[in-house]
């Protein structure tokens, strides 16, 4: 991307490796590798969590200074969607923990589904 700074590039390289994450929880979850998919889910809310924490530490301050909750997206916003995933990260750790094999197809569904 032109123009891009080291803080970009690495807040997006984090993004990437999320991406990466879920997408082996969900292949885990596919091949109905229970095991599997909760390590997965483990390493990607480990990932997340850290990454949303340095986020509201370093770069949400940076963003305010500079101006950033002058914009259409203040950092009031940035807060919330990192609440709404801690939220989504409670829930879904025990939907996990209570499947057991075999896992339904209906059961498997409303997971991805709500994922």
């Amino acid at each position: 991307m032109p123009g891009e700074g080291p803080l970009q590039a690495a807040l997006m390289s984090v993004h990437i490796e999320l991406d990466a994450l879920f997408l082996v929880h969900q292949r885990a979850l596919l091949d109905r590798d229970v095991p599997r998919a909760r390590d997965a889910f483990a390493r990607f809310r480990d990932v997340l969590l850290r990454h949303a924490a340095g986020e509201e530490a370093v770069v949400l301050p940076l963003y305010v200074a500079c101006g950033g909750d002058a914009t259409d997206s203040p950092s009031a916003q940035f807060r919330l969607e990192h609440d709404k995933l801690r939220r989504f990260l409670d829930e879904l750790g025990p939907r996990l923990d209570a499947l057991a094999p075999p896992i339904e197809d209906r059961e498997l569904l409303a997971i991805l589904d709500r994922e």
